[in-house]
């Protein structure tokens, strides 16, 4: 497990990003990006007092990252770009070796939880500052959720 001193998590051999607060508190973080129109994700406008929660994704959760992934690529203009797969996905995030983790922002509606973002990252070591750091691979909050 990570020392707490560079905020490790309990359970988790990485450390919890402080972008969460960042994506909490501030969200015009990640107005630059935009929903892909053929999403399989609700696309529902968020009222104000909606209630955003963030959490640590699970293998449950493999579908919804990688059309989140799939969306974040079309933005960038290149949605044949990815070839990742969900097995890839469960195997490199959720099989005995993690090699990075995944946080998932959702919106509470009266039919449970919609999930409206997710962040992608995975440790890494400067050697300028000598200590453990963290990569943040991928940011990406639905339009719907934007501003909220």
């Amino acid at each position: 497990m990570v020392s707490d001193e560079w905020g490790g998590y309990p359970g988790s051999s990485y450390p919890i990003p402080q972008f969460v607060e960042l994506v909490e508190t501030n969200p015009d973080v990640t107005s630059a990006f935009a929903l892909h129109p053929g999403s399989r994700m609700k696309h529902t406008p968020i009222p104000p007092a909606s209630t955003v929660s963030v959490r640590f994704a699970t293998r449950a959760d493999v579908p919804t990252i990688l059309d989140f992934i799939r969306q974040l690529a079309a933005f960038e203009r290149e949605p044949d770009a990815v070839k990742t797969t969900e097995a890839d996905l469960l195997r490199d995030g959720f099989g005995a070796r993690p090699r990075f983790e995944t946080l998932i922002a959702e919106v509470a509606e009266e039919s449970g939880s919609v999930p409206v973002g997710f962040a992608l990252f995975f440790p890494t070591y400067s050697t300028w500052e000598g200590r453990p750091s963290l990569y943040l691979e991928d940011l990406f909050v639905s339009e719907s959720a934007r501003r909220h």
